[in-house]
Formats: structure tokens, C-alpha cells, sequence
């Protein structure tokens, strides 16, 4: 039997200061996780907004960016440190 849960989540960060950070989503499954990562250099008063798709399926968790039109992104961006 094939279990499927699906959604997707919106992401806003408003960078205050200007320090590296990192950005990481991680999804828990009943089997396994999954994580993605992205490292910034923040500009006082910039805002970013990120879609994330989060998949349940068989026990195992699949996290995926998505576009602003909600596709699949293999890259989303470069990481600045």
C-alpha cells in the first residue's frame, strides 16, 4: 500500500544586520529525513521568499524547492558563502 501526503510551504526571511546565516528546512519521515540547506550573506532590511515542497511518501520524507508558479527546482540558487 502506497501512503502519499503532500504540501506545500512559503518561506519569508527579512535579513536584518549584515552576518552570513544559514537557511535550513529538514522534513522527519517515519523511515528517513531529508534537508536542504542555503547559506546567505544578509542585507540589512532585504526580504527573500522561498516554496518549499514536503512529501511524505512510504515513510520516507522528500523536501524540494519550488518556483514562485509551484515547479520543481533542481537548482534554486547559488549559496554566497
Amino acid at each position: 500500500m502506497r501512503s502519499v501526503t503532500r504540501n506545500s510551504y512559503d518561506i519569508t526571511v527579512n535579513e536584518r544586520g549584515n552576518e552570513n546565516y544559514r537557511l535550513t528546512v529538514a522534513g522527519i519521515g517515519l523511515r528517513e529525513y531529508d534537508v536542504l540547506d542555503l547559506h546567505h550573506a544578509s542585507r540589512e532590511g532585504k526580504s527573500r521568499d522561498y516554496k518549499i515542497l514536503y512529501k511524505i511518501e512510504n515513510g520516507r520524507a522528500f523536501l524540494r524547492w519550488l518556483d514562485q508558479d509551484g515547479h520543481l527546482q533542481i537548482h534554486l540558487e547559488n549559496s554566497e558563502w
